[in-house]
């Protein structure tokens, strides 16, 4: 081989070798350490999920579990593309690894590596979504069912608990929590019905903003296709009605109590439209986020959620026992 000092090698040539035997050193440093530490490792999408997931709601299972925010590996940024290649990169290196990844995925063709998958994106049976995202993103990645971390904050007793110590609660006047929640749930389903019709022709949602003040459906939909027409975008009106259909075929007929109605339909609403618009219209200027998952106690986690990590946990447990690794995600 080669050195600098013969010549046979440039500078920008070493440079390049070096930085490629550090890659694969440290590469190799993490895979030992991982494989040695006998737990599960667990990747979210970013910080502000690992302050959630780690720190909040599951820190009792440390001792069996790893957790990696992505934005934080190796100082990129983070998402549920980089969360799919980082398990995918352990796996192939034997080890056991998963990823959490938003439920918005399924829109992302960069990441899945094939067409936008509307039909399973929409999709209200639990059974049928799981089998389609399974055989989307292999059997490694758990694809949340609502839309994304953020819906699972907007439990009715935790936004009660956090108005109370805010003192906004006198903001809800007579009603419930759970009865304002879904009185907003129309609203925000125009909201997310117009991204998504917008997301399908490439445009960006940031100009639904301008419409944020509006506390009325009905002159919500009005001004939007107001807009929509000015914009020379009348062509999504009937995609915008339609979603809002797929999004309410969450709620089921049968469902006539608050708490369950507002369970359900908070599935395809956009957690963080929902979080920023109806917190802002209680009076709040901070994200609420840290606040409601602190106030989220265990026996108030999404079962989903419990049913997920609870099986990591039995997985990490064989693992200790010298068991090899499953080779399916838990559900």
């Amino acid at each position: 081989m080669g050195s600098l000092l013969d010549g046979s090698v440039t500078s920008g040539e070493f440079s390049h070798l070096y930085n490629q035997s550090v890659r694969f050193t440290d590469e190799l440093s993490d895979g030992l350490e991982k494989r040695a530490s006998k737990r599960i490792i667990l990747y979210v999408e970013s910080k502000e999920d690992y302050e959630i997931f780690r720190e909040r709601w599951f820190s009792h299972l440390s001792e069996w579990i790893t957790f990696h925010a992505v934005d934080d590996v190796n100082g990129g940024g983070g998402g549920s593309a980089v969360v799919y290649r980082r398990v995918k990169h352990d796996r192939e290196r034997d080890i056991c690894s998963y990823g959490i990844v938003d439920r918005d995925v399924l829109l992302n063709g960069y990441v899945t590596g094939r067409p936008v998958k509307w039909d399973a994106f929409f999709e209200p049976n639990h059974e049928i979504f799981k089998n389609a995202v399974s055989g989307i993103l292999g059997s490694y990645i758990k694809v949340l069912r609502r839309w994304e971390i953020e819906n699972y904050l907007l439990h009715p007793v935790a936004v009660r608990e956090f108005l109370k110590d805010s003192k906004l609660n006198k903001s809800l006047g007579t009603k419930s929590s759970t009865e304002r929640l879904l009185d907003f749930s129309e609203i925000a389903i125009i909201l997310t019905a117009t991204e998504l019709a917008l997301m399908k022709l490439g445009q960006s949602w940031g100009p639904l903003k301008m419409f944020y003040e509006i506390n009325d459906a009905h002159t919500l939909m009005s001004k939007l296709m107001e807009k929509m027409r000015k914009d020379n975008l009348s062509v999504i009106e009937n995609e915008i009605n339609e979603n809002c259909q797929k999004i309410k075929r969450f709620l089921l007929d049968d469902a006539d109590n608050p708490d369950e109605k507002w369970n359900q339909i908070n599935h395809l609403i956009n957690g963080k439209i929902f979080l920023e618009r109806f917190f802002v219209g209680l009076g709040l200027k901070d994200s609420p986020q840290y606040h409601l998952a602190s106030k989220i106690s265990d026996d108030l986690i999404d079962p989903e959620l419990q049913e997920f990590m609870g099986g990591l946990k039995e997985e990490a447990e064989r693992l200790f026992r010298g068991e090899s690794c499953l080779s399916r995600c838990s559900p």
